[in-house]
């Protein structure tokens, strides 16, 4: 961004040599004078205009990429909306499968495994147990 600047207008003065006008009558020197200041006063207001024109154009700039951010930052949400829907509906399922598996386990398979344990014995299941991490 380009910094403050003042927008006081100069106080323009007469920048013609004298001894380019020695000759002209007090009426056409004061009009060569008038005609000066106003050149550098027009010089002035087109170098203003200059930089606001280039202050706009980095303003506009600077939307564009707001702009884009903003779209970005809202594709993100909507992704953002789109994993916690399915992690919603995935916990969903998971609880849908869940009682039933603890069902299943607690009805049949740790039955079976109470019955196995009670008929082999804990000292050989804990042999076998051993026997596979070796």
């Amino acid at each position: 961004m380009s910094e403050l600047r003042s927008s006081k207008v100069p106080d323009f003065k007469p920048t013609i040599p004298a001894d380019l006008i020695p000759d002209l009558a007090n009426k056409d020197k004061f009009l060569f004078e008038r005609i000066d200041v106003i050149t550098q006063s027009l010089n002035w207001q087109n170098e203003k205009i200059f930089n606001l024109q280039h202050t706009v154009d980095d303003y506009a700039n600077d939307i564009e990429d707001l702009k884009k951010f903003k779209s970005v930052i809202e594709q993100s949400s909507s992704l953002d909306k789109a994993v916690s829907t399915v992690k919603k509906e995935t916990k969903n399922k998971f609880k849908k499968l869940a009682l039933p598996a603890v069902g299943i386990f607690l009805g049949i398979l740790y039955p079976v495994y109470l019955e196995g344990f009670r008929e082999l014995g804990s000292e050989t299941i804990i042999k076998n147990l051993l026997g596979i991490f070796k």
